[in-house]
């Protein structure tokens, strides 16, 4: 499980049986205790395993995300906020789940 994953690690820790093995992917941040945290929820809920990553300080030039106007950290077109007020029920469950 990523620690940008959209699911959490107790989730997942709660529906995979124990005696299956748990990997949690730890991307390191620059606030130590932040690493600490996280590694301990996941000793916690059952993982066996780390998979430690460490990106670039800057992204790649995705040609996909160029096409899509994705961009981190996102930025909003009034053409996306209008689409997201047209549909609460979708934006909602998009923000909490």
């Amino acid at each position: 499980l990523s620690t940008l994953a959209t699911t959490s690690v107790e989730e997942i820790g709660k529906i995979f049986p124990p005696e299956l093995p748990k990997v949690f992917q730890c991307y390191l941040w620059k606030d130590k205790g932040l690493n600490r945290a996280l590694l301990q929820q996941a000793r916690e809920n059952g993982y066996d395993a780390v998979a430690l990553t460490a990106d670039f300080t800057w992204f790649g030039k995705r040609e996909r995300d160029i096409r899509n106007g994705f961009s981190v950290p996102p930025s909003y077109s009034f053409r996306q906020i209008w689409e997201a007020a047209k549909r609460p029920a979708w934006t909602w469950d998009l923000l909490c789940n």
